[in-house]
């Protein structure tokens, strides 16, 4: 009741139905008979009222009762003024061991992380590390947003990892408004954005070197509710990753020629994939692009075969996307980092780049490259660099002055791991045993063509004759007639298939079969094919018998010319 609280004295009601002292709202009072009402005073100040009523007789308050009610009240504001002091105490002492936890887990997220610092180790390192201490997943973006490191605290990950900054929504103005709060090293909780597609919470620590903010240190809440200390750990942990930003920073400016060395190691093979994300991070590789591997080296025995370090500017140069190259041991080792707008196949249009520095004047006597296919994670830069090297390999062994100078692996396949080891003696000597009675006569140039054509088509003899623009009987005549020079049932069997490709995939390497599987006579003509080992094609060429199904008019063959799709007259 105010009036008690506001007078400080004893009240006695009559009837509390009513008596308009009693408000409305107090259903137990206004429903009593009769109401005493006794503030409850504590050093001069009414903390409360304390109520005695008679609800259905009447009653009549003594002098006596009155004074015993007041000295209970006495006591009674006591007691609660002890219970209030009681549950401060139990808050404080709670939020003081709150603050000595929060405190105790910032020490050990300095010190685990102080001590990866100074080992040297990776950001993959730092962030796994902070992920385990706080049990929650964290990641670490640049600037604009690309992804440096990541790391889920469970030993089974469920691919659940921050997605305050990752695409999509990293476009939303809902997410751009949470961080243009930061300030400082001040750590930002950033609410639940469900437009975005942001279904937690998430803290976001700036990482700055001096002034500068560099990068984003991302804690998504997950399995449990962000606590104090975690507010602070991550602060710490923030500065730190800034120290080993700077660290790095600095070893790139002091030593420029460090990052070809470190292309030339990521190329080369790391240890581990944690080594070798931290070499990419270190050579300035952005880890969300794509990445392709370039091989330029001389010809085998033919010398240097130029400047490579002006063959390396060159290639930097032209390229239009951006290129980390190193010189190394006469030759060229590069990186091309290839965006996601690049399309699915960029290792075509490398492959043109590097074909057109390859050639460049007397280069091409000189200088042969291999492009590797794409990868999206800097730990398989290992295993690019090598397929570069293989194809390098292959044409070093295989080509020939005149032929191509840089094939990519898709030139090769799978073959060219089997290749770049081989002797190109017992190469060429199987090649001329498989293939040899094709290149004899310039009459099956079109078999040839036809042969590369159904490989390509995955053995489609369907696919082969739609793309020639012949009938698919054509296609299988063809395939009898190769049969016969050659002995391989190239349409039944896996194994005459395997050698037949492989064989093609030689004289490829060689430029006798060229792209679009176009034709050239190797280089001293024909006969440098013939030899006694390639006499398979005619002697022990399989029986074959092929059905004349070309229409017949009164008992005799209808002629059919010979068309440009079919220049040999070969169609049924």
């Amino acid at each position: 009741m105010q009036l008690v609280l506001t007078t400080k004295r004893t009240v006695v009601i009559d009837d509390g139905r009513s008596d308009p002292r009693v408000r409305r709202g107090n259903a137990n009072i206004r429903s009593s008979r009769v109401v005493l009402a006794v503030p409850l005073m504590l050093d001069d100040e009414a903390i409360g009222v304390l109520y005695l009523h008679s609800v259905h007789a009447p009653h009549s308050f003594t002098t006596e009762q009155v004074e015993l009610a007041c000295g209970f009240a006495a006591f009674a504001a006591v007691a609660i003024a002890r219970a209030r002091e009681m549950v401060d105490l139990l808050r404080a002492d709670e939020a003081a061991d709150r603050q000595i936890d929060a405190l105790r887990r910032s020490a050990v997220v300095v010190e685990k992380l102080g001590d990866l610092v100074l080992a040297d180790r990776s950001l993959d390192d730092l962030v796994q590390t902070l992920a385990t201490l706080l049990g929650k997943p964290c990641a670490l973006h640049d600037v604009d947003d690309r992804l440096m490191a990541a790391a889920d605290p469970r030993a089974v990950s469920d691919g659940i990892m921050p997605s305050l900054l990752r695409p999509p929504g990293t476009r939303e103005p809902s997410v751009r408004r949470a961080l243009t709060h930061e300030a400082g090293d001040r750590v930002v909780l950033v609410s639940p954005l469900r437009e975005a597609g942001v279904m937690h919470r998430h803290l976001v620590a700036p990482v700055r070197i001096g002034s500068t903010l560099c990068a984003r240190l991302v804690v998504m809440e997950y399995g449990s509710r962000f606590s104090a200390g975690d507010m602070l750990a991550v602060r710490r942990a923030a500065t730190l990753i800034a120290l080993k930003l700077r660290d790095r920073g600095r070893k790139g400016e002091a030593a420029p020629e460090k990052r070809g060395e470190l292309v030339a190691e990521l190329l080369g093979g790391v240890p581990s994939a944690a080594a070798s994300r931290e070499r990419a991070q270190r050579a300035g590789l952005n880890p969300a692009a794509r990445h392709v591997a370039v091989v330029i080296r001389p010809r085998t025995g033919l010398g240097r075969g130029g400047d490579f370090g002006a063959i390396a500017a060159e290639l930097q140069k032209l390229a239009p996307y951006a290129v980390h190259a190193a010189t190394q041991h006469d030759e060229v080792l590069a990186l091309v980092e290839v965006p996601e707008e690049a399309g699915e196949n960029p290792e075509t249009q490398i492959k043109a780049l590097v074909t057109a520095v390859c050639e460049r004047g007397e280069r091409r006597r000189h200088v042969i490259g291999g492009v590797s296919g794409a990868c999206s994670d800097t730990a398989e830069l290992s295993a690019v660099g090598r397929a570069a090297r293989e194809v390098c390999e292959c044409v070093c062994r295989f080509g020939r002055e005149g032929g191509p100078s840089v094939l990519c692996v898709d030139d090769l396949g799978r073959a060219r791991a089997l290749l770049s080891d081989a002797s190109p003696r017992t190469v060429t000597s199987f090649a001329q045993e498989t293939l040899g009675g094709l290149l004899r006569d310039p009459a099956n140039s079109s078999l040839l063509a036809t042969l590369s054509c159904f490989f390509e088509c995955a053995a489609s003899i369907s696919r082969c004759a739609s793309i020639l623009g012949v009938h698919d009987n054509t296609i299988r005549y063809r395939l009898a007639r190769m049969e016969e020079l050659t002995g391989l049932s190239i349409a039944h069997d896996s194994d005459d298939q395997f050698a037949a490709r492989l064989a093609l995939t030689i004289l490829r390497l060689q430029g006798i079969v060229l792209d679009g599987g176009k034709e050239s006579a190797p280089a001293g003509g024909a006969e440098c094919w013939t030899s006694p080992q390639s006499t398979r094609g005619r002697e022990g060429a399989r029986s074959v018998t092929l059905q004349d199904r070309r229409p017949q008019r009164n008992g005799k063959r209808t002629h059919q010319a010979r068309s440009d799709n079919d220049p040999a007259g070969l169609s049924l």
